[in-house]
């Protein structure tokens, strides 16, 4: 997401720079502008170094084993060159159970942590308007 923000700033501040309209700028505009530049970000994909550690749900990008990475998302697919699976694991959250070291859970996961490794994360979508 910061990269997304980043890349706005830069491109907002380009297009203002260009057409000299500082003073012209109402804040609806600059929140349409920002919008559009958020939605055509394409998968919106961050490291997981970045992700949530509050319980917060989130969708991972996860890599392993195909029966670990399979269970989680089930529209997994084969990596080329190579016997791992790769693929979204929906509605996951950092957890720190007693007794246990703090790890990824999945929704549906039946209470076991997640074995395979994350890359990335997302933030879950908002559900549509009506």
């Amino acid at each position: 997401m910061k990269k997304v923000i980043e890349r706005i700033k830069k491109s907002w501040n380009a297009q203002a720079d260009a057409n000299n309209q500082w003073d012209s700028l109402s804040i609806d505009e600059m929140l349409e502008y920002a919008l559009h530049e958020m939605r055509s970000c394409g998968s919106c994909w961050n490291p997981i170094e970045t992700a949530p550690r509050d319980g917060t749900f989130v969708d991972l990008w996860i890599v392993g084993r195909p029966d670990e990475v399979d269970f989680y998302a089930p529209l997994a697919k084969q990596m080329s060159k190579s016997r791992k699976h790769h693929g979204r694991a929906c509605a996951c959250q950092w957890v720190s159970k007693h007794g246990h070291e703090p790890a990824w859970y999945g929704a549906g996961g039946l209470g076991h942590p997640m074995l395979s490794e994350v890359t990335h994360w997302m933030p879950i979508p908002n559900a549509p308007a009506k």
